[in-house]
């Protein structure tokens, strides 16, 4: 979601007081039930990132993991990234889905092995952020995961 559709959300509404609908952003991909994190986006661009950082949020992260999700920055040999270290982003958790209806190879290519979880299984997104994820997920802070 573009930081400007945020500003225009909250202006819209600016007058509605307690009344205002609140804006969520959910992050996610159909094999793994569509919603896999949220992050709730408070109605004045000048407020602390809920993320505990202070920040306002100049852009819009896609946030926690949902229940019984759990979201993973990995390298190349499947090692947690520090913050700001490009690597994927994984998902697992009860969400994922089984694979993909008869295509086989691409089911064992996109949902591998957690290695954090014995006998449970993690979906390879694709996604990268070349400049590093902003925020890890295992951070103490709660995490909140952002390009």
């Amino acid at each position: 979601m573009p930081p400007g559709l945020v500003e225009r959300f909250h202006r819209l509404f600016s007058r509605a007081g307690a009344w205002a609908p609140q804006l969520v952003n959910l992050y996610g991909l159909t094999e793994a039930t569509v919603d896999v994190s949220y992050f709730d986006l408070a109605p004045d661009p000048d407020a602390p990132c809920a993320d505990g950082s202070g920040q306002p949020v100049r852009r819009v992260p896609i946030g926690w993991p949902i229940d019984n999700i759990r979201l993973y920055v990995l390298g190349r040999d499947d090692e947690p990234q520090p913050i700001g270290v490009p690597g994927e982003l994984r998902i697992a958790g009860v969400g994922l889905a089984r694979g993909y209806l008869d295509r086989p190879e691409l089911t064992r290519e996109k949902f591998v092995a957690d290695p954090f979880h014995p006998r449970e299984r993690m979906y390879r997104t694709g996604a990268t952020s070349p400049g590093g994820w902003r925020t890890a997920p295992w951070s103490t802070s709660g995490g909140s995961t952002s390009r």
